[in-house]
């Protein structure tokens, strides 16, 4: 699962919103053995191996296409309004480039819920430390 994490932005979009999702239960999951799997071993850690690859992917997306801001407010906006995102002009490279921002909104989104997981779960720690 985390291997197909690392091609988020070459997916269908729903199997990247599935994917996310799933991904996320993973994270949320109380088992400590779940949680020594995914984060343990700092950037070799299998997740955190996955995120950076992806992130370098996005980074590469953003330098390598012009108006790169532009194209994912348009994603953004498409993605908020439930419309169907506009097809280019009659270039499949150009709706290549459309779907992989598309999958970019639903990457920055994931992060967002990664990121407020993983703070959660140092709360409780914190907590569990100072009962002990």
């Amino acid at each position: 699962m985390l291997a197909q994490l690392r091609q988020l932005l070459n997916m269908d979009l729903n199997v990247a919103v599935v994917l996310t999702g799933l991904v996320s239960l993973l994270v949320q999951c109380p088992d400590p053995r779940v949680h020594s799997f995914m984060f343990r071993g700092g950037e070799h850690a299998p997740l955190t191996a996955a995120v950076m690859e992806v992130c370098s992917s996005v980074k590469s997306l953003m330098e390598e296409t012009p108006e790169s801001h532009a194209i994912l407010d348009r994603a953004r906006k498409a993605l908020d309004s439930e419309e169907k995102p506009a097809q280019a002009s009659n270039e499949e490279l150009e709706t290549e480039v459309a779907a992989q921002f598309r999958n970019l909104v639903v990457w920055e989104e994931f992060v967002k819920e990664l990121l407020a997981t993983i703070e959660m779960k140092n709360m409780l720690f914190a907590i569990q430390l100072d009962q002990d």
